[in-house]
This record gives structure tokens, C-alpha cells and sequence, in this order.
């Protein structure tokens, strides 16, 4: 996981985007753990790991994107 700019995280190896709400986490490369129920279910989240796998921060994921190749 990768932040593109505020509140944007890009999947690696895809062109996938999450689209957070209110995310102030770096994530130069982190890795993270997406749960997704459905759309606008506030239960969608992205769980950010350290090094040792633990959970470090939590983001709730407003949306998911596609980003169209050019």
C-alpha cells in the first residue's frame, strides 16, 4: 500500500485505489489489510500493519477505485 495523496492509498502490483476518510497514515510501502462488506458499510476499513504484523492504524475506506489507464 502505497500513499498516492491525502486520503488515497494505491494497491500494489493493481490499479486499485482506496479512498479513505480522514487517513493521515504515510504508508511508503506499508502493508495493510483491506475489509470490504459492501458499499457505504461502515465497516469497510483499512488496517495498516508494522513490521511485526500487528495492526498500527485503523482508516475506515469510503470507496474503492479503478484508476483508468491512459
Amino acid at each position: 500500500m502505497t500513499r498516492i495523496e491525502n486520503n488515497f492509498y494505491g494497491v500494489a502490483n493493481s490499479n486499485v485505489v482506496v479512498q479513505t476518510r480522514m487517513c493521515l497514515q504515510p504508508a511508503m510501502r506499508s502493508d495493510a489489510v483491506l475489509v470490504w462488506d459492501f458499499p457505504g458499510s461502515v465497516n469497510n476499513k483499512l488496517a495498516f500493519l508494522s513490521y511485526d504484523g500487528q495492526t498500527r492504524t485503523i482508516c475506515r475506506v469510503e470507496r474503492l477505485l479503478i484508476e483508468a489507464n491512459p
